[in-house]
């Protein structure tokens, strides 16, 4: 992914990634509001991933 908002949108969700590990670990509670930024944030991902994908299937 070499568009920025890509890179961007991945910095994000491995910075929540990270958090909530460390919270699970030390054992806190991961909240809603983290897991559903962070499933919205994924799904962005995979929609633009699948967005070129299909511009590079056309191209072949």
């Amino acid at each position: 992914m070499k568009d920025k908002n890509a890179i961007v949108l991945n910095s994000i969700v491995y910075i929540l990634v990270l958090n909530s590990f460390i919270d699970e670990y030390f054992g806190k509670e991961l909240d809603e509001q983290t897991k559903q930024k962070a499933l919205e944030t994924y799904k962005n991902i995979e929609q633009k991933q699948a967005k070129e994908n299909q511009k590079y299937h056309v191209y072949q």
